[in-house]
């Protein structure tokens, strides 16, 4: 059995799947098994798989009709075995230190749950742009970040390890709902463990046209993020939080509406936020853009 299972959707990913596979390859560590399913390809995907699962026992080829990459990435998990868990998507790599780093940092630390490190933003053709940290250096925290994390991602996906047994014990996706999938799961694992953020850069993260945070409409990405709102006020932590998070919780996603011009829904919850924290001047500030805004529009 495998230490470390590496969890991959691949949809049309033929342009940029053998990078991702050898980066796996290239691991210092190499107790992994890369399990990879085809989300119902058109272009050549699994032909590009299967190539490397042939000369790789430890590479698994899994097809499926086009699902999503929601659904997909559930069927991976359910086919891997490995007790720690890597998701990783096709058009991204890790470093070749990555496993290695992190599953000695998960076998010395048993009160983490997840540990994650640093990513470099690339353009399409993998130059690197910038840290992730050095673009958001608040994120990088370690210990109980579910406050933290309630108000948006905090890292990249497969900068992360994960233990098995908090995805077993939380669920991987919600396959009923359009949510942002990353956000809303590190939210439920974070409700019940730890995380613990280190320095090292771990992975690279490809931006490109045709990436899903690229090519979903706004409309469906504020979609994503009310639903995920909506779960996160029914876990019973959220309960407990203070007001002032409650606060900075809503004026976070009123700031995303507002961004892409859904000013109904930014109104919104700029009331919620000041509702909750009257203190919190940022929400007052958005409401009177809003209002001035709705004001020029009338006249």
């Amino acid at each position: 059995m495998p230490k470390v299972s590496i969890v991959v959707a691949a949809y049309n990913a033929a342009p940029f799947i053998a990078d991702m596979i050898l980066s796996v390859k290239n691991q210092i560590f190499e107790d992994w098994e890369l399990v990879i399913v085809d989300d119902g390809s058109v272009d050549d995907t699994s032909a590009i798989v299967r190539k490397f699962a042939e000369e790789d026992s430890r590479i698994f080829l899994l097809k499926q009709k086009n699902a999503g990459a929601v659904i997909a990435r559930n069927v991976a998990f359910s086919e891997s075995r490995g007790e720690y868990i890597v998701i990783l998507d096709a058009d991204d790599r890790i470093l070749p230190e990555k496993l290695l780093l992190q599953v000695g940092l998960l076998d010395a630390q048993p009160r983490y749950g997840v540990v994650y490190g640093d990513t470099w933003f690339c353009d399409d053709r993998m130059n690197r742009v910038e840290l992730e940290s050095k673009k958001y250096p608040l994120n990088h925290v370690s210990g109980d970040v579910f406050e933290k994390i309630v108000l948006g991602n905090l890292f990249a996906v497969h900068s992360a390890m994960v233990r098995r047994i908090c995805i077993e014990n939380v669920g991987l996706h919600d396959e009923e709902k359009e949510v942002i999938a990353d956000w809303d799961f590190w939210v439920r694992v974070a409700e019940r463990y730890c995380f613990f953020g280190h320095k090292e850069v771990v992975a690279e993260y490809r931006f490109h046209t045709a990436m899903s945070a690229k090519s979903d409409g706004a409309k469906l990405q504020l979609k994503q993020r009310v639903n995920v709102v909506g779960r996160i006020e029914k876990l019973e932590r959220f309960f407990g939080l203070p007001r002032s998070v409650k606060g900075d919780f809503y004026f976070a996603t009123a700031r995303f509406a507002h961004k892409f011009g859904f000013l109904k829904e930014a109104f919104h919850y700029y009331v919620k936020a000041i509702f909750l924290f009257p203190l919190n001047w940022k929400a007052y500030v958005g409401c009177v853009f809003l209002i001035e805004r709705r004001i020029k529009n009338i006249l």
